[in-house]
């Protein structure tokens, strides 16, 4: 009796031959979605990188006027120690200075906000090729085994890297 109910058990778990070019076809497209995915998790990396080092640019930029700047302070403490009038050159340079670095400070800023932005859209990719790449093995795995219930977990990773990979895009937006 045991045995029947172990092959009852069997035929319902079983995928049918019928099924198998379609796993196979869904095993191909979550291949192509990993791939597509792992290309724009590489692009937002390289960009977080790439705007990091532009905001650590635009800070040394900040740094080398803010250098400047307490240059003309000290020549313009040192004429008032020896009684003479500040250069008004020197003055407006220091206020130019300032303005500058104002306006540098917000360029560093607007590539640090830039970077992690992108390493958002890194990590959400990320975990979509990862969840594709889940989902590819355990449809072969399903379709090696002829396992229906592999298949349907192949397909739950499969809509999990869909959701990361619909997640780094709307990140974009």
């Amino acid at each position: 009796m045991e045995d029947i109910e172990t092959t009852l058990d069997d035929i319902e778990n079983k995928l049918p031959d019928s099924a198998i070019p379609n796993i196979s076809l869904g095993s191909v497209i979550f291949a192509v979605l990993a791939a597509v995915t792992g290309m724009l998790s590489s692009y937002h990396t390289s960009e977080a990188v790439i705007s990091q080092v532009q905001a650590s640019d635009q800070w040394g930029y900040y740094q080398a006027k803010g250098i400047k700047s307490n240059l003309l302070a000290n020549k313009i403490d040192l004429y008032t120690v020896l009684g003479k009038l500040a250069n008004q050159a020197d003055l407006d340079k220091m206020t130019q200075y300032k303005k500058e670095q104002d306006q540098i400070s917000e360029a560093a800023r607007e590539k640090e906000r830039s970077s992690t932005l992108h390493m958002k859209n890194y990590l959400s990719m990320a975990r979509g090729v990862n969840l594709f790449q889940v989902a590819l093995v355990v449809s072969v795995i399903a379709i090696i085994t002829r396992r229906r219930k592999l298949w349907h977990m192949s397909l739950l990773a499969a809509a999990g890297g869909l959701f990361f990979l619909i997640q780094g895009f709307a990140l974009n937006g």
